[in-house]
């Protein structure tokens, strides 16, 4: 027995895509709206926001909560290190020195002021890499081993690529000094190579 009143509604396929379609554009229509009418609002501030501010002050609307403000001083470490420069040791003597000019193993090569930087002339200085690491780990470990030696060497980290962490002694004026230094280390096990 059927109810006068009640009729059946039968949806096929396309009928629900049609009624998604539409609910879609009418959803997209009220979000354009909205940001038509936010690009003309201007922020307000509340009560409670004013006294949280510092003196009062409005920060602006990029200002970053105290927080997350860095501390006095605290972004400045590339610039330090700008300014103090890198250690340098002294370039080794060619092969073609005398065995007593040529500092031992033990013997911590001393820095003279003119070998502390190389000349202008010729470009970018050279470097001896003894060793590329992944980890910092490995890395600080290869450089205390070298520092035992006699060697005065620094980590230099490169900003990508699969062994960032690279164990070098430098910088060395020219390629004969760096090649020096390169024998040297062949003949205490070490595989260096020499860079720019």
């Amino acid at each position: 027995m059927s109810d006068a009143g009640f009729r059946e509604i039968h949806l096929s396929g396309k009928h629900v895509v049609f009624a998604f379609m539409a609910v879609s554009v009418v959803g997209v229509g009220v979000f354009l709206l909205g940001v038509s009418v936010g690009k003309g609002v201007t922020r307000t501030e509340t009560p409670a926001q004013a006294a949280a501010a510092p003196n009062g002050a409005d920060a602006g609307p990029g200002a970053l909560p105290e927080s997350t403000q860095p501390n006095k001083g605290e972004l400045d470490y590339y610039k330090t290190l700008q300014e103090k420069g890198t250690p340098t040791p002294t370039p080794v003597a060619s092969p073609a020195a005398t065995p007593a000019a040529t500092p031992s193993p033990t013997q911590t090569p001393s820095a003279s002021p003119s070998a502390a930087k190389p000349p202008a002339a010729t470009g970018k200085p050279y470097f001896v890499l003894v060793d590329s690491f992944s980890s910092l780990k490995n890395a600080n470990t290869r450089l205390a081993e070298v520092k035992k030696k006699g060697y005065e060497a620094a980590i230099f980290t490169a900003p990508s690529g699969t062994a960032p962490y690279k164990v070098r002694l430098g910088p060395f004026p020219d390629k004969p000094a760096a090649d020096a230094m390169g024998a040297r280390l062949r003949k205490e096990g070490y595989r260096p190579s020499v860079i720019r």
